[in-house]
């Protein structure tokens, strides 16, 4: 563990990685023999490595929380060691994040409920214990659409892991327990980041905020909009101004969530211009041909 919180991305000046791994296992307890082998060679080229532990909670795990994360962690845990035993301070990112369970009604995973949230929250605190970072998926959903099921797992996923102390999520724009991914999804899941930070953020408390002054100045019966009070701290980041979440006057037109987010994105995805080195683009091409014996396609 010392060897993990004593690593330093960079030496003599120079990045030494570019990417990262995720190696999971073969729940419970078990791992193949091919991920092992990943694991030992991204481990001593000092890659970021994401020691992902499994599980289905009444599966391939036990059904209770408690149990889930002891032997998520248990396996962890192993793969940090191995990690570390193969290059010592190779960085490690803390990803037993999570747990779904096995709904037996149905016989199927579920991973958007309130389980998942606690397994993300338990996460944290191991990686806290550890005095490592942690990674979860805090944007898990069962639904197979934008609705609002979506919306309200999302955002208790990503308040849980936020609020619980996790150092970062993936899986925005994940929809039908990650099997389908969506650009208007990715950027509803945006929003509700945006949300869950600025609740997280709290209320700064100082003589400024608490604007004594201000309110003596305007008196009875004033209008704050136009002091500059009221501008200093308008796109400060005082208040979250969202623009897909309808905000509008309840008699205005109706314009579905859905089609508000679409057009957002068609409008980023029109503006964006990658800013891809020409290198990296020359030698993913040739590790393209290298793979598949034929030219990539073009990058646009």
């Amino acid at each position: 563990i010392e060897m993990c919180r004593r690593v330093s991305p960079q030496h003599n000046g120079q990045v030494q990685w570019a990417g990262s791994i995720v190696v999971a296992g073969a729940p419970p307890l078990r791992f193949e023999p091919a991920s092992l082998g990943a694991l030992l060679q991204a481990a001593r080229a000092r890659m970021p490595i994401f020691p992902l532990g499994g599980g289905l909670a009444g599966a391939s795990a036990p059904i209770t929380m408690a149990g889930c994360a002891a032997i998520k962690t248990a396996e962890g845990l192993l793969l940090l060691c191995l990690a570390q035993l193969a290059q010592p301070g190779c960085p490690i990112v803390w990803s037993t994040g999570g747990q779904p369970i096995m709904d037996m009604r149905v016989a199927d995973m579920a991973e958007g409920g309130p389980e998942d949230c606690l397994g993300s929250i338990a996460s944290a605190q191991v990686a806290q214990a550890l005095g490592i970072p942690s990674y979860t998926c805090s944007f898990h959903t069962d639904a197979k659409r934008p609705d609002v099921q979506v919306g309200a797992e999302k955002m208790a996923g990503i308040l849980a892991s936020m609020l619980g102390g996790q150092c970062c999520t993936i899986n925005a724009g994940a929809v039908a327990k990650c099997a389908v991914a969506s650009y208007e999804q990715m950027v509803i899941d945006d929003e509700i980041l945006a949300f869950a930070r600025r609740l997280a953020a709290g209320i700064a408390v100082n003589d400024d905020t608490l604007a004594f002054d201000v309110i003596r100045e305007v008196g009875h019966g004033g209008s704050f909009l136009g002091h500059p009070h009221t501008v200093q701290y308008l796109r400060g980041g005082e208040n979250l101004y969202l623009e897909v979440f309808d905000r509008t006057n309840p008699k205005s037109d109706y314009e579905d969530i859905l089609d508000r987010a679409h057009k957002k994105a068609q409008a980023l995805i029109a503006a964006h211009k990658p800013a891809t080195p020409p290198e990296h683009v020359a030698a993913l091409g040739a590790y393209y041909r290298l793979i598949t014996g034929q030219e990539a396609p073009a990058v646009r």
